[in-house]
């Protein structure tokens, strides 16, 4: 958000991201694109119904969000 990117350009990076991350843990097995983007799409989903979804809420709550993302995205792999 802070790179003023539309909200489309802004979910394919943060895709994009996640992947590039998941792929690079071992832990994480082989991760397909689709899965990342469920799970970005899923986060999004989430701050946006909880109203989180602008810089400052997520510049407020960015240690508390990361490390939710890492638990949900680890218990996801679990499944």
């Amino acid at each position: 958000m802070n790179q003023r990117m539309d909200d489309e350009q802004l979910v394919e990076y943060v895709e994009s991201q996640v992947y590039a991350a998941a792929d690079r843990e071992d832990y994480a097995g082989h991760v397909e694109p689709n899965e990342a983007e469920a799970f970005v799409e899923g986060i999004r989903t989430y701050l946006v119904e909880n109203d989180l979804y602008d810089l400052k809420k997520l510049s407020d709550w960015e240690d508390a969000l990361v490390n939710s993302y890492y638990y949900a995205y680890d218990q996801l792999l679990k499944e």
